[in-house]
This record gives structure tokens, sequence and C-alpha cells, in this order.
């Protein structure tokens, strides 16, 4: 008994191993710091990559949003916008995605009184856009 082929087409528009680039890098630096002897909150480490998640799924659906309006993903039946029948949903759900992720960011950033994360991830979405 397989996957049905809406389910299918879900999972191929959402793209699961993508998001190992974000997942790996906070695995392995609260790893490495509780190895170090630095207390990690594991309740923040989660919020942290939730917050990362949020932020490459904003780029993901943004990316296929764009695609549909350009014509690039005509023959793309894994597109987003294809999967969820509604270009302005993909698109109301990619800026909600983007402003929950920097909220988050935010708040770390005025947890830890250190600003430069918000500036950095400022400046990433921004290129990424």
């Amino acid at each position: 008994m397989g996957m049905s082929r809406d389910l299918k087409l879900w999972v191929a528009a959402v793209k699961p191993p993508i998001y190992n680039s974000v997942l790996v890098p906070i695995l392995v630096g609260s790893c490495v710091a509780q190895f170090d002897g630095y207390a990690v909150d594991v309740i923040f480490s989660l919020k942290l990559a939730l917050a990362a998640i949020l932020l490459l799924t904003w780029c993901n659906i943004s990316n296929d949003v764009f695609d549909s309006m350009t014509g690039v993903d005509e023959d793309k039946k894994e597109s987003y916008v294809k999967v969820a029948g509604s270009f302005w949903g993909c698109l109301i759900a990619s800026k909600i995605c983007l402003i929950v992720s920097f909220c988050m960011f935010w708040s770390f950033s005025s947890k830890l009184d250190d600003y430069r994360i918000i500036t950095q991830l400022s400046t990433s979405a921004v290129i990424a856009y």
C-alpha cells in the first residue's frame, strides 16, 4: 500500500531533504556546545530550528510562486501553487512564514542582546529574495 498521488505531490513540493540544510547546523552546533561544557537550552534550539524551517519554507514557496508567475513551473506537477491550487494562498502562506520567522529571530536577538543575528538574517533574506 503506497502513498496516494496527492500525498506524493505534496511530499515532492515540500522537498523534505532540503530541510537538512537548516536542521543539521543547529543540531551539530548544539552538540558541540554541549560537548564543550556549555548548557544547551533544548527548547531554544527547537525554536531556532522552527524559525529556520519557516524561513526556508518562505524561500521555497516564494520561489514556486515566482516560477508560477513567470511560467517556469508550467510543466512541474509538484509546484506548491499547482498542488495547493491557489496562487494567492501560496503567496500569503509564504509571507506568513517569513513574518513569523522574522519575529522569532527578532525575539532571539532581543533575548541574547545580540542584533547581529537579525541583521545577518535580514541581509540573507534580501539576497535570497
